[in-house]
């Protein structure tokens, strides 16, 4: 019987994220996903430049931003998509 060190549920961007760093970090990882489209197909903007333009700022986001800015340019380079 293999052994995991995590059981992720659900392989949107939350469950793709803490698996991508839980592998990077040597763990065995089990995910387990529907295949279903759900809150993360639709969430193209949740980070987005002119979001920020028109609305107020986020408790925090100038804190936040660059560490999001560079997560979301490693996973294109990673990917190879922009």
């Amino acid at each position: 019987m293999k052994q995991f060190d995590f059981v992720i549920l659900g392989f949107g961007i939350a469950g793709a994220t803490i698996t991508r760093e839980l592998a990077e970090r040597g763990a065995r990882i089990l995910v387990i996903d529907s295949g279903e489209k759900t809150a993360t197909a639709i969430a193209g903007g949740t980070i987005h430049p002119a979001v920020l333009r028109y609305y107020n700022k986020v408790w925090r986001a100038d804190e936040f931003w660059p560490i999001a800015k560079s997560f979301y340019q490693s996973w294109e380079r990673e990917l190879q998509v922009s």
